[in-house]
């Protein structure tokens, strides 16, 4: 370990530091989107010259922005297994620990936890990225295998590593700190349920904050076709470029329509992009009533196919949703689609967990919302893979796998 200077002086941070650190803030406060040469020799008073001397490239830089944030989670989740005792823990004890770590993670470690988020968008649309995803993908499987093992339940790390995935997505967008905390302990709680076979126990704190999330936000309804295709464009921008990018002229542009009637059709930049956020969710849940209506006829493994094939087949307007969450995550202006976000997704995975699981086994709007956690993790590990059908079959495996835990199969 490298001691400090006999002086107590510390040393000045050299530009390659600095320059990393200009992006990892980046990512953490503007997005991906808001990246630049330029802007980030502006925030650090660096010559543009120097950036390209040092890195050679701006990818280069966010890799080696990527590798610094891998190797610091590194050391955190070693902290984290350190602080723990020795001594073996029975495995209703994961709850309350899930919880403490997603809630260190995404406050004490912010700044890392967003590049974990945009190395995964970044991964979609550059195959450079794939490597460095997969690496925070092993880091956290090590994590929670290291962790499951000593509390006994070893063969549910990989499902737990997923489900930490996608629920610390959602922690990252702040709502109401105290309702946000007891809520996320009441879903770790039920996910450690769920690996002892059992559904999710009573949430009180959720079910408030769904009641109050769904009374903040309306959003507009979708008049004509003229409506629906700005709403359409505005979601393709939000996927593309990040809400930083959802402007009344980028849209009028992509839409061939005049910035008149895009201004005239959604009055407030707060409508256009609740339009945004309806054209996206409509397109990730890809499944009609009457479809969903039909799953209990279904099936089990047929239901666990069509799942599979909706989560990870197409990825039909998953990124727009992952730039939306942290574009809520950044933004306190974007605080109701934040609560909406985190409080009243699940609709349609919970349709599929109730066809999976059978009358027998009735679940609830929290055991939906640990279910579409635990989907968003698996997407996340399988969106990288070129063979579709591959693709397919890994989600089909791991959606078995924690149904088999669930009902004790």
């Amino acid at each position: 370990m490298a001691t400090a200077p006999e002086d107590g002086m510390k040393h000045p941070r050299t530009t390659n530091e600095r320059l990393i650190d200009a992006t990892l803030d980046a990512w953490q406060f503007g997005g991906g989107a808001t990246i630049s040469v330029r802007s980030l020799c502006a925030s650090t008073n660096i010559q543009v010259s120097s950036l390209y001397h040092h890195f050679g490239s701006l990818e280069q830089l966010l890799v080696s922005a990527q590798e610094h944030a891998i190797d610091a989670a590194e050391a955190w989740c070693t902290r984290q297994i350190g602080l723990l005792a020795d001594d073996a823990m029975p495995p209703a004890a994961l709850g309350a620990l899930l919880a403490g770590l997603i809630d260190d993670w995404c406050h004490d470690e912010r700044r890392l936890a967003f590049a974990w988020r945009e190395c995964h968008l970044n991964a979609v649309k550059q195959a450079t990225f794939i490597p460095l995803a997969g690496r925070w993908t092993k880091l956290w499987s090590g994590f929670w295998a290291e962790l499951c093992e000593r509390l006994g339940i070893a063969g549910h790390a990989i499902t737990t590593a997923r489900f930490f995935a996608g629920e610390s997505g959602f922690h990252l967008v702040p709502w109401n700190r105290q309702i946000d905390r007891a809520a996320l302990g009441e879903t770790c709680t039920g996910w450690s349920a769920w690996l002892c076979g059992q559904v999710s126990p009573p949430s009180p704190w959720r079910d408030r904050a769904r009641a109050l999330a769904g009374a903040g936000l309306v959003l507009p309804p979708l008049r004509d076709d003229v409506a629906e295709r700005i709403a359409a464009t505005a979601g393709a921008i939000v996927e593309r470029s990040g809400v930083a990018g959802l402007t009344y002229r980028a849209v009028a542009v992509d839409a061939g329509l005049t910035l008149g009637v895009v201004s005239h059709k959604f009055r407030t930049g707060a409508d256009l992009l609740a339009a945004a956020f309806d054209a996206l969710y409509r397109r990730a849940a890809t499944r009609t009533a009457d479809e969903l209506a039909d799953l209990p006829a279904m099936q089990p493994e047929a239901v666990s196919h069509e799942l599979a094939e909706m989560v990870v087949g197409e990825f039909a307007g998953s990124l727009g949703l992952d730039e939306l969450l942290l574009a809520c995550a950044r933004n306190p202006a974007l605080r109701p689609f934040g609560g909406h976000l985190r409080y009243l997704r699940g609709r349609t995975s919970g349709h599929y967990l109730a066809a999976l699981l059978g009358p027998a086994k009735p679940t609830h709007h929290i055991d939906a919302a640990i279910f579409s956690s635990f989907l968003i993790g698996v997407t996340g590990v399988y969106c990288f893979v070129q063979d579709r059908e591959e693709r397919i079959a890994g989600a089909e495996a791991e959606i078995a796998r924690v149904i088999a835990a669930l009902t004790g199969g």
